[in-house]
């Protein structure tokens, strides 16, 4: 069970890595994050499709 936040993120984009790395450093927040490619979507109950065209935040484990 997830009990932190993760936001899912385009690996492959450079102004998203650049985004995620720059608030890694300077907010350091309080959740996990990581990129689309290396997720385990399946587990964070989403979809491929989904995540190739949107940047996620997910509060809570799926059902």
């Amino acid at each position: 069970m997830r009990t932190r936040p993760v936001l899912v993120y385009d690996g492959d984009c450079g102004f998203c890595t650049a985004s995620v790395a720059l608030a890694q450093r300077w907010i350091g927040p309080c959740c996990d994050i990581t990129a689309r490619q290396w997720a385990d979507l399946e587990a964070l109950g989403l979809t491929s499709e989904r995540a190739a065209y949107e940047a996620l935040w997910l509060t809570s484990s799926p059902s």
